[in-house]
């Protein structure tokens, strides 16, 4: 049982300040983000994950973290057998609250399509991924993810032929 059990710890990241560390927790099947200050040890905030593999763990900026997780499960109305799908979640320390990313964005199917990309822009720090838009004719293209409030913004339109992105400062 014990050589067989889940690690107690999966990731941690450091805060871009260096005052605050975020881990991913597990008992059981469950998992716990929790983030708590390197100097005192002070629990700061936690927010399940649930049963969901746990992908990545990225500060976005100080006060915001991207969790990755990834869920094996089929989308019969389209067509899509049992397939691992990736999302977003944004977690904000200071509020404790979680958001799906693309949850509020109309017509874009929640998935991640790429690995998530943080940047700083003039506008603050924004998290880039590709994903599907359901409108139309379905087409994956690269959005911006406002970190306040997970909503997707198109940032551009890429061609099916098109299958990766660099992003540029």
């Amino acid at each position: 049982a014990a050589y067989g059990a889940l690690p107690a710890l999966e990731m941690t990241a450091l805060s871009p300040g260096g005052d605050r560390l975020a881990r991913v927790t597990v008992t059981g099947e469950d998992r716990m983000m929790m983030v708590s200050r390197l100097d005192t040890g002070e629990i700061l905030a936690a927010a399940r994950v649930g049963d969901t593999k746990v992908r990545d763990l990225e500060w976005i900026d100080d006060d915001r973290i991207l969790i990755t997780v990834t869920k094996t499960d089929s989308i019969p109305v389209f067509g899509v057998p049992r397939s691992e799908f990736a999302f977003g979640l944004t977690f904000d320390v200071a509020k404790r609250s979680t958001r799906r990313v693309f949850e509020a964005t109309p017509g874009i199917a929640p998935m991640l399509m790429s690995t998530p990309e943080i940047r700083d822009t003039p506008q603050g720090a924004a998290v880039f991924v590709r994903a599907v838009s359901v409108v139309g004719t379905p087409r994956v293209s690269l959005y911006r993810i406002v970190p306040a409030t997970g909503y997707g913004h198109l940032a551009h339109e890429m061609p099916y032929e098109i299958d990766g992105y660099v992003p540029d400062a």
